[in-house]
């Protein structure tokens, strides 16, 4: 079906992706754009391999690289959920020969699971005898052997300190605790329930016809170069996905239902572990960034989008998304100018998001008063707390009672917050704000007047006018 919303802009985005993409003169690229639960828009641009000329659709496949990782984080909260693991388990626990690492700062049993997923262990970033230089990757079993030889070389949690090594490490995790081999546990819990068929940690004979061609882009040359295509072996876990814009939008699209009360089919992760994954664990200095668990969270203007970025060689990619406008993009490249698909990514989301709000508040009317009901007519009115001199007033909006908080020297002002009737009634409970939960209870005195209210247990408030007075 097509978007009302993204139609009139396609023109726009497809010039912003082209210039940037010619700039950076890369092979091809596949972009999507999620709108929800569906993928609103895709388009390949470009070629999946120079050689035969064979074009970038949605269904091209592309090495992932660490997008990888926010699969490893959200193993790990179904296993959490099972009560399998505890994300501030050490993860000697799980990994005894982690006890031998060396500790420059701290001790390794301060190194837990939740300071691996946000990147603040102060782990080295890829250790010794990674492959990294002549493109032969350990298994899992050399880099534990390793481990001697690896350093903790910053106090944890004082800094963002990126490590491939450490969801190495956590992918071994998943294996011990489940008892299955990191990427057959991620294929059978997340990537076969979400419908993510096309992608996977190896390519079958089923998925090459689909595979892009990997190029190294060298500034010198007149064109680019096939890039190596080896297998990360022990580093699985940190960034071996292959996958499509198609199976990317399912991933994307799971991000939005946070409001699930439990897992299953689709849903492989209940809501509100969802939402924890994406709550900013660690703050950089000026608050522009932040780090979440498997997820980065940056923040322009009044936006907020959670992303995460894959770099392998021959291939850049990255995946964001707002969850306010349920908005998210995919960029897939088969190049490694470093900054193109972040680019394109940041610029799409930017050129959406003035036109979705645009859009939602065109769409909305005026709507007619509704008269305060009567049975809320003895209640509205101003309060006082003498005490500490906090001043609300309780009103009638849309038919329901409303707190409206001025603000004073001990209160700070405060968004409306609602109140939501109970069997009581004269107890209402607060929808919202610092007394979210929390009763507000209304006092008469002998003449069945109301002549205050407590909130929360604590604040008391003395009525000082109704809207009769």
């Amino acid at each position: 079906m097509e978007d009302q919303i993204l139609k009139p802009l396609i023109s726009k985005l497809e010039g912003i992706i082209i210039r940037t993409l010619e700039r950076e003169r890369v092979p091809g690229a596949a972009i999507g754009i999620v709108r929800d639960q569906e993928l609103a828009w895709s388009r390949g641009f470009g070629y999946a391999d120079l050689a035969s000329d064979r074009a970038v659709d949605a269904g091209t496949l592309f090495r992932c690289g660490s997008i990888t990782k926010t699969f490893t984080a959200t193993a790990l909260m179904q296993l959490r959920d099972e009560g399998k693991l505890g994300l501030d388990d050490p993860i000697m626990r799980y990994i005894p020969g982690f006890s031998a690492v060396k500790a420059k700062f701290g001790a390794p049993e301060n190194v837990t699971i939740r300071r691996l997923l946000t990147h603040t262990s102060g782990l080295s970033g890829e250790g010794p005898d990674n492959g990294w230089e002549r493109l032969e990757f350990p298994p899992i079993e050399e880099m534990i052997a390793a481990l001697p030889r690896t350093e903790i070389l910053i106090e944890p949690e004082t800094q963002y300190k990126y490590s491939n090594l450490g969801y190495a490490l956590l992918g071994e995790v998943i294996a011990r605790v489940s008892g299955q081999p990191y990427a057959d546990y991620i294929q059978r819990n997340l990537l076969q329930p979400l419908g993510m068929n096309g992608s996977g940690f190896s390519l079958t004979d089923a998925m090459r016809p689909r595979m892009a061609t990997g190029y190294t882009i060298r500034a010198v040359e007149g064109e680019p170069q096939i890039a190596p295509h080896p297998q990360l072996n022990g580093w699985n876990a940190a960034g071996s996905l292959y996958s499509s814009v198609n199976d990317l939008a399912r991933w994307i699209s799971l991000q939005f239902r946070t409001k699930a009360p439990a897992r299953g089919g689709t849903q492989v992760l209940k809501g509100a572990s969802l939402s924890a994954m994406h709550r900013v664990q660690f703050m950089e200095p000026n608050w522009s960034m932040g780090y979440a668990l498997g997820w980065r969270a940056d923040r322009r203007g009044e936006n907020i989008y959670l992303h995460h970025s894959g770099g392998i060689h021959g291939f850049l990619t990255k995946i964001s998304f707002n969850k306010l406008h349920r908005l998210g993009t995919i960029v897939l490249t088969n190049g490694n100018p470093h900054m193109a698909s972040e680019m394109v990514g940041a610029e799409l989301l930017e050129a959406l998001i003035p036109a979705i709000r645009a859009a939602t508040d065109s769409a909305q009317s005026l709507s007619k008063p509704v008269p305060t009901p009567e049975k809320f007519r003895r209640f509205i009115g101003r309060y006082e707390d003498p005490q500490m001199g906090g001043i609300l007033w309780i009103v009638s909006r849309k038919g329901e009672m409303v707190i409206l908080n001025p603000g004073s020297a001990t209160f700070p002002p405060a968004p409306g917050q609602r109140l939501i009737a109970t069997d009581d009634p004269l107890v209402f409970t607060v929808e919202s704000g610092r007394p979210a939960g929390e009763p507000l209870v209304f006092r008469v005195g002998n003449d069945g007047k109301v002549v205050g209210c407590l909130m929360s247990h604590s604040w008391a408030f003395r009525k000082q006018a109704s809207i009769d007075e």
